[in-house]
């Protein structure tokens, strides 16, 4: 075994094997993560259509920023849903598309 800990970490072999399993755990854990956000997707719709998703990431320009900035988003749609259902009811944000007022 190992002395200490230092010399632990000088092995290479040691050192290979433990970032395969971290490597393994993280993309497990993404997974499972993104599996988790499509189901709760799923529920978020029926609280918000897309196109009411596509109003408020257009009315709120901190989501999008967010989406297309910081953090990119595969799903904005999906996750101006999430957001609405974690966050927006509570701040007080509209959800809502303006009305047309026009048919063009």
């Amino acid at each position: 075994m190992y002395a200490s800990v230092t010399e632990k970490l000088e092995d290479p072999e040691y050192l290979s094997s433990a970032i395969q399993t971290f490597s393994s755990l993280d993309m497990e854990t993404r997974q499972k993560e993104k599996k988790r956000t499509a189901e709760r997707i799923k529920v978020g719709a029926d609280d918000m259509t897309d196109e009411g998703a596509r109003c408020y990431i257009d009315r709120y320009p901190d989501l999008d920023m967010f989406n297309t900035h910081f953090e990119p988003a595969d799903d904005p749609i999906g996750r101006a849903k999430l957001h609405w259902a974690d966050f927006g009811k509570e701040e007080g944000r509209n959800p809502n598309c303006a009305p047309k007022i026009t048919d063009q």
